[in-house]
């Protein structure tokens, strides 16, 4: 953050203490028997000072959450609609590479990866027979 506040500083403090009391917690993943890419995309709309919104994205292989990205995005959004296309859009050519760099290091045929996105007005555009006639 560039500017945190007295209660940005408190919530990492706490989060600070909750790790510290934490540290000897063990978690395993354990994915599943396919090494299956599902991405869930989404976006924050007018979440910065000017204007900005910011993507998120959470990447999942066989099931076990592998990478989790956020960034603000580049452009100004009119619309919570754009902010969540320009995030899809942002993030989908990773994804495909991330399905691609799986297939290649599990020495397996690649299998068709999944995004999620919660924006029904997206889906609408993005998938075949939706949006535009």
């Amino acid at each position: 953050m560039k500017e945190p506040s007295i209660k940005d500083w408190e919530k990492m403090s706490k989060l600070l203490g909750y790790l510290k009391g934490t540290e000897d917690f063990v978690m395993r993943l354990k994915p599943n028997a396919l090494f299956r890419v599902v991405a869930y995309v989404d976006a924050s709309f007018l979440a910065h000072p000017d204007g900005k919104s910011h993507s998120d994205i959470v990447v999942k292989v066989g099931g076990a959450p592998v990478f989790f990205g956020s960034k603000k995005q580049k452009c100004v959004g009119k619309s919570p609609t754009e902010a969540e296309l320009v995030a899809l859009s942002d993030y989908v050519g990773f994804v495909e590479l991330f399905a691609e760099f799986v297939a290649f290091v599990t020495n397996s045929e690649q299998i068709k990866q999944l995004i999620y996105q919660d924006s029904t007005s997206v889906i609408t555009m993005v998938t075949d027979g939706g949006g535009f006639t």
